[in-house]
């Protein structure tokens, strides 16, 4: 993580290596401590560690199938879940992903209007991204 920010009138900047990055995002912000005793706190940073696979989704908002592009650094098998709102899935599928980048059209064309979390698991990530399904 790596900050910065102003101290009498001066930018500083300021790091931190976190060696327990075991979830896939953190967030981190700056508690800061003036000699008078004055503190503030710095914006909440969210720093993603899903570094494992990128995931985009075209097109979006869809109105018939979508293309989920997964990049992973490893040949490895994919939990992939479209969930709605109330944290139902409503599609979930298997895939083996080979090392680099991967392409898995997702049959969203069943689906009523609205909004979707993409959810991609493997042994070692888990990321996620929105997907808005509208076909008016």
């Amino acid at each position: 993580y790596k900050s910065t920010a102003a101290k009498d009138n001066a930018e500083v900047t300021y790091t931190y290596d976190d060696v327990n990055t075991a979830q896939p995002q953190l967030y981190y912000r700056l508690h800061l401590s003036a000699p008078n005793k004055t503190h503030a706190f710095s914006a909440v940073q969210k720093i993603n560690f899903g570094g494992q696979n990128h995931l985009s989704l075209s097109p979006n908002p869809a109105a018939g199938p979508c293309k989920l592009e997964v990049s992973s650094l490893i040949k490895e098998t994919a939990q992939v879940s479209i969930i709605d709102v109330s944290g139902k899935a409503v599609y979930t599928a298997s895939y083996n992903l080979e090392k680099g980048a991967n392409a898995i059209l997702l049959p969203t064309q069943d689906l009523h209007d609205g909004v979707f979390t993409v959810r991609v698991a493997t042994a070692s990530t888990y990321d996620t991204k929105k997907l808005v399904v509208q076909k008016k």
